[in-house]
């Protein structure tokens, strides 16, 4: 709660990657760049509401999200 509550919306960019569709229609990639990598999720309801936003692997992207932790895992994204 004290990393979601206080950061916010942020700004991240960088190289999709690991791009995979699920059937429930949300979309899991991954966000590079040189030093870094963050899992990032687009989940069906906000992927219908952009339609014409294409994503592909190995597109630069600039993507404005928040950072949740899934607990499953312990890891940010």
């Amino acid at each position: 709660d004290l990393v979601e509550g206080s950061l916010g919306e942020v700004w991240v960019e960088g190289e999709i990657s690991n791009l995979r569709r699920q059937a429930s229609g949300h979309f899991y990639f991954s966000l590079k760049d040189a030093t870094s990598c963050v899992s990032c999720v687009l989940f069906a309801g906000q992927a219908a509401q952009n339609r014409g936003v294409r994503l592909a692997d190995g597109l630069q992207a600039r993507i404005l999200g928040q950072v949740t932790l899934y607990e499953a895992r312990g890891q940010y994204q």
